[in-house]
């Protein structure tokens, strides 16, 4: 029998699994969904952007013109009129994909982690490509690339 008075904890395993996954979660794995939801946001905006101009490029070209940084070139517009909508889609989706990987990185998922780590992949060979060209500013870019790949293939074992 219990004493009176006397809170019975409950056991380790009979905890919701939820807590458990998020109490030991490790900082670098929150660290990179946060990466990823800022960089899902940010997505999200500028395909939001290159909608409204390519709306604006289709309905109004001339409105776009009246821009200072425009200097009166018609086949800009006619490029974004054309191709507009379609980048704008890309820039969506690519949101999408970055918020369900961090998403899913911060439930443990084995699929989030095989996403971000491609994802990821995919920016460092990017990252090498611009610096080849002489982008040196995305040294910084390649370095947290690889850095997230090498972490999470180190440390694949946390996910289920």
């Amino acid at each position: 029998m219990a004493k009176r008075g006397k809170k019975v904890l409950p056991k380790k395993s009979e905890q919701s699994e939820s807590n458990v996954a998020s109490s030991s979660l490790p900082l670098p794995v929150k660290l990179i969904s946060i990466i990823y939801f800022i960089a899902s946001f940010f997505f999200l905006i500028s395909g939001i952007f290159v909608l409204v101009v390519s709306y604006y490029a289709i309905t109004d070209p001339n409105a776009l013109l009246t821009l200072p940084s425009m200097d009166a070139n018609q086949s800009i517009i006619e490029n974004l009129s054309n191709y507009g909508i379609i980048i704008s889609l890309g820039f969506i989706l690519v949101s999408i994909i970055d918020f369900l990987g961090a998403r899913g990185l911060l439930k443990r998922k084995r699929w989030a982690l095989n996403l971000v780590i491609l994802i990821s992949f995919f920016g460092t060979f990017n990252s090498l490509i611009r610096i080849g060209y002489g982008f040196y500013s995305n040294i910084l870019n390649l370095i947290v690339h690889v850095s997230i790949v090498y972490y999470l293939f180190k440390n694949k074992k946390m996910f289920s």
